[in-house]
């Protein structure tokens, strides 16, 4: 008999339904994660339980009492992005997990426990646990849409797997009922055959009752009372194997093996060495897993928690789709919430004048500005035609409220220490009295990071550093809003990675997005032509800056000149 199983080759199922993927590891694995939350939850997996990539074992396991499924991953999980195929075995470990809550093999074992002595336990656990594989088997085989997860994790675990020794019970079981070779009895050396027949015609019938459709509450009563009966017939031979013809036999239950300890079974049932507790329940899928790195996993929780998401391929598409080139795409673009922050509060004074400004619209819902340099000529005014030009009139309609926004700061190492804090106390004030998103960007290494401020309430705590990637960081945040809304930019000015706020501008005016840039500095190269203001007099000026985005709102003409 052969010692390994070739892989069938198959289409991975989990490539057609797979929305988002990414070549940095943490994200990835945050993806497949999420991924599987969702499978899991699909098939049954109560809303309070948690899924985690295993690290401290080399076995998947459903553990009720904490509410953890801890899914191996290691073996498969090499590379970023994971191939589809690989995925498709995670969605079978995570499918077989669950199935053990949804079948109750908790609350089976729980009823067996003590109906056995403590000696005998161990092994008893061991059957118990081969015949709920069965079931769970029987369960996922008969469900075409989750069949080839299931048989695709099935795959992998046999992969490599000794044939069964022919005097131990269990194995014989494993190979007949799970591994589906049913020509196994055939092979059993015949002077064994007398003395184990009756006890594997036992676990012939058994296999054929547990393969029989059952509902969660009375199917735990009847798998509770066929075990036990089924023990009872099989148990000694389990105990104490007969000797192989030729040779002391070696498998379960021989004089060597410590009493009232678990038994090695080879195979689908297999525990991992570095298993913690001695009550987890064995699985099918394991034999030849893994556990992900302690570090790695740290990383893919703290991008679950930051909600960190890989947009590389979308931004450079709108820039290719724009028609600018992009050649090399040669950053990961991540957008992700800080998590790590100190606060800094706002300014009480600063805060009062923004109020006063923004409640001017209150008093201002139809009014005729006069002294204006564009709109119909004013009669009063002409005398200005030589000077300022600014001998118009507008009648404004303003809007109901403040438009839906977001502050996008520059963090960048260009930015000095007094201007990071000015930029970060601005957007602090501003977000305390309007409701809007509050964005930092800088780019480090191969990475542009566009980080939201701890889901909108400013609390920073990270030092200027880095590059200036100002359009992608623009277009990046534009997504988050919808047609209409505002971005305020707050920079020095400065831009030196990909494209530039200019080449944004033409992807931002297709969404229906507007920007005012405000300059902490004289670096106003970048944004010639397009809607700015400097800031002369730094965080003092912000407020007047706002006023005149009020006064025309989402026109915002005029910011650029002064």
């Amino acid at each position: 008999m052969s010692s390994t199983t070739t892989r069938t080759h198959r289409t991975a199922r989990s490539s057609n339904w797979r929305v988002n993927s990414s070549s940095l590891k943490a994200v990835e694995g945050a993806y497949i994660l999420r991924s599987l939350r969702k499978v899991a939850g699909a098939v049954g997996l109560p809303a309070g339980y948690k899924v985690k990539f295993l690290t401290n074992g080399s076995s998947s396991s459903f553990d009720g009492d904490t509410e953890v499924v801890q899914i191996a991953a290691g073996d498969l999980f090499k590379k970023a992005p994971i191939p589809p195929e690989n995925l498709d075995v995670l969605v079978g470990r995570t499918l077989h997990e669950v199935a053990h809550h949804t079948i109750n093999t908790a609350g089976v074992w729980a009823s067996c426990l003590h109906k056995v002595p403590m000696a005998e336990r161990p092994l008893f656990k061991t059957f118990v646990s081969i015949g709920e594989d069965i079931v769970i088997d029987q369960k996922l085989t008969s469900n075409e849409n989750l069949r080839d997860y299931y048989e695709s994790a099935m795959e992998i675990a046999l992969v490599n797997r000794r044939p069964p020794q022919m005097n131990s019970l269990l194995e014989l079981w494993v190979e007949y009922a799970l591994i589906k070779n049913t020509e196994i009895m055939m092979e059993i050396p015949y002077e064994l055959v007398e003395t184990m027949q009756e006890s594997l015609q036992e676990l012939v019938e058994l296999t054929e009752k547990l393969r029989v459709p059952m509902d969660r509450f009375s199917g735990t009563r009847i798998r509770s009372e066929l075990y036990l009966s089924s023990w009872s017939v099989v148990r000694e031979l389990v105990m104490h194997p007969p000797e192989l013809p030729g040779m002391a036999a070696g498998g379960l239950g021989t004089p060597e093996s410590e009493e009232g300890e678990p038994e090695n079974i080879e195979g689908p049932t297999q525990k991992g060495p570095n298993d913690q507790k001695k009550d987890e329940l064995s699985t099918p899928m394991d034999s030849n897993s893994a556990p992900i790195d302690q570090r790695l996993a740290d990383d893919i929780e703290e991008a679950m928690v930051a909600d960190t998401e890989d947009i590389t391929q979308d931004i450079y598409k709108q820039f290719e789709n724009a028609g600018f080139k992009t050649t090399s795409r040669g950053f990961l673009i991540t957008r992700k919430k800080e998590m790590r922050t100190i606060q800094i509060k706002p300014d009480a004074e600063l805060c009062r004048r923004l109020e006063r400004i923004i409640n001017i619209r209150k008093r201002l819902q139809s009014r005729v500005m006069r002294g204006e340099n564009y709109g119909k000529l004013d009669m009063a005014k002409l005398h200005r035609s030589q000077t300022d030009q600014r001998m118009f009139k507008l009648k404004y309609r303003f809007p109901e409220g403040f438009p839906e926004s977001a502050i996008l700061v520059d963090m960048s190492g260009s930015m000095s220490g007094d201007e990071a804090e000015e930029v970060i106390v601005a957007a602090a004030s501003l977000a305390n009295v309007v409701k809007c998103q509050i964005w930092s960007y800088a780019q480090c290494s191969s990475e542009i990071a566009i980080t939201r401020l701890n889901d909108g309430v400013v609390t920073h705590g990270c030092r200027p550093e880095g590059n200036t990637p100002s359009g992608v960081a623009l277009v990046a945040v534009a997504e988050t809003l919808k047609k209409g809304g505002l971005i305020i930019h707050l920079t020095d000015g400065e831009h030196n990675v990909e494209f530039g706020p200019a080449d944004a501008t033409h992807i931002l005016k297709k969404k229906g997005i507007n920007a005012v840039h405000l300059l902490w500095g004289e670096h106003m190269e970048a944004y010639a032509g397009l809607n700015y203001k400097i800031l002369s007099g730094g965080l003092g000026d912000f407020p007047d800056a706002l006023y005149r985005m009020l006064i025309e709102q989402l026109k915002l003409d005029g910011l650029g000149k002064k």
